[in-house]
């Protein structure tokens, strides 16, 4: 098991996923393995072979463990239709991102020998509060690292425009297609939406209970309780977006993604719009630009890769508040914030817009701040291994 045989070989399960953001986080998270002598493995699981390079992997005894983003692989089972991870007895780590509500499922896969590893605090306080426990779970602030392409090109050689990427829903669409629901339950996603809107830390799932007690519906229904959850979440990352692209028109933006067709057919602006890029150009993308805005969804203790990239490019952020945002880069004259009101929103603008004039260099001082939030074998490594010790030896005891 995992600390036995000195076994240093991961591997990485992907499948293909809009932009290849999945992909691309789990082979970039296999570098982070390297200095503790770990060797990663990227097995697709939907390539022609992937299954048979997977078995192929598991049969030779050297797997320390497995490991995916958002899921992928957890379900998995042998030909007995046995839990894949379970028969094996290898341990396998799911990192995750989102909020549960999306794939609720694959948050509880029941085996003894998964991890779910959280990279957000209160995806984690939703797993302890509403999921079965069928398996373990720990809590890990994802990494911050320097973009090797910082120094690429020089801050006066970059454009002085905004960047805004993000694949988008129409929110106006969103409500549209909930004609079909009920009475009730509109009115429940109205008034958790109105809640979200003013509130940008809302507990969602905590308020969402509260809306099933009033109307004495179980939250045991997980289709239901996480379907609101998933719902309101939707639209209030939609309803976001929506605002803050409408108010970067007025400054020069590059805007990337599918679904803005609605905004690119109004009013001529100085916004322009492109496809999508496959999530593995961000970072070269990023350096081309002096500003780069974002959207957080609804969380407390996150900060989103567009904002942690972007600082670390010297760029000049511009995203809505987050308590973790705030606590880790508050203070950076590259890091700006606002809150979701007009005035806000208005006034924050134009100081990131102030902030990329010519001369400027963020890079040093945003390089110092991130620096500690790099991953080290005592704030990566030895919680990681220790967690998944832990899962394996309570495993082999059961």
């Amino acid at each position: 098991m995992m600390a036995s045989g000195g076994k240093k070989r991961v591997l990485a399960l992907v499948a293909q996923n809009e932009n290849q953001t999945l992909a691309n986080a789990a082979s970039g998270l296999g570098g982070f393995f390297t200095p503790f002598g770990y060797q990663t493995q990227i097995i697709d699981l939907l390539a022609p072979d992937g299954l048979a390079t997977l078995a192929a992997a598991l049969s030779s005894g050297e797997v320390a463990f497995a490991y995916g983003f958002a899921g992928i692989g957890s379900q998995l089972q042998d030909q007995n239709n046995v839990n894949l991870w379970t028969a094996q007895r290898t341990p396998f780590v799911a990192f995750w991102y989102d909020h549960p509500a999306y794939n609720y499922r694959q948050h509880s896969v029941a085996s003894p020998y998964i991890l779910n590893c959280y990279h957000i605090r209160d995806h984690y306080e939703v797993w302890q509060r509403y999921l079965p426990q069928h398996n373990a779970a720990i809590f890990l602030p994802p990494p911050a690292g320097p973009n090797p392409l910082a120094e690429s090109i020089p801050w006066a050689a970059r454009d002085r425009r905004f960047i805004f990427a993000k694949t988008h829903y129409n929110p106006q669409q969103l409500i549209a297609s909930w004609q079909g629901y009920s009475a009730p339950l509109r009115q429940v996603l109205a008034t958790l939406i109105a809640a979200a809107q003013q509130d940008r830390h809302l507990d969602l799932a905590a308020a969402t209970e509260r809306e099933f007690a009033k109307l004495g519906e179980p939250i045991t229904n997980f289709d239901n309780f996480f379907g609101v959850i998933q719902t309101v979440d939707h639209f209030i990352r939609a309803w976001r977006a929506d605002q803050l692209a409408r108010a970067l028109s007025a400054y020069p933006t590059d805007i990337y993604g599918r679904g803005w067709n609605y905004l690119a057919s109004e009013p001529p602006s100085h916004a322009r719009f492109y496809p999508s890029f496959p999530n593995g150009e961000l970072w070269p993308r990023l350096t081309r630009y002096r500003l780069v805005a974002n959207v957080n969804p609804l969380w407390r203790e996150g900060i989103h890769e567009r904002v942690m990239n972007g600082i670390a490019g010297g760029s000049v952020v511009l995203t809505d508040n987050s308590e973790r945002g705030d606590s880790v880069l508050g203070g950076l004259p590259n890091y700006v914030g606002f809150e979701w009101d007009v005035d806000s929103l208005q006034e924050r603008l134009a100081l990131a817009w102030e902030r990329a004039a010519d001369g400027a260099d963020y890079l040093p001082a945003s390089m110092a701040r991130l620096a500690p939030l790099a991953y080290t074998e005592a704030n990566f490594m030895q919680p990681l291994t220790a967690a998944l010790q832990a899962l394996c030896d309570r495993a082999e005891a059961a």
